[in-house]
């Protein structure tokens, strides 16, 4: 998910996605860029193309690397209990 916002929004946003991450409710990975990266698929120009967003500087691909760590974390306390 792409999400544009404020600094106090984003502030907001994590606090809120931290409290359900210490609930237990999600695990989350995020990447916080200033720039985007839009890519086009196309098969045909007028009427099957596709558009792909994602975050500059490696987007989802760094979100998913914070995810993948915080995982492993949740994985070993599982086993631990």
């Amino acid at each position: 998910m792409i999400i544009s916002g404020k600094m106090a929004q984003r502030k907001q946003l994590f606090k809120f996605l931290d409290e359900m991450e210490t609930a237990g409710e999600i695990l989350y990975g995020v990447h916080v860029n200033q720039k985007s990266i839009i890519s086009c698929y196309v098969r045909n120009r007028e009427a099957n193309h596709i558009h792909f967003i994602d975050g500059g500087d490696g987007g989802y691909t760094q979100a998913a690397v914070l995810l993948k760590k915080k995982m492993k974390i949740d994985a070993f306390k599982n086993t631990q209990s």
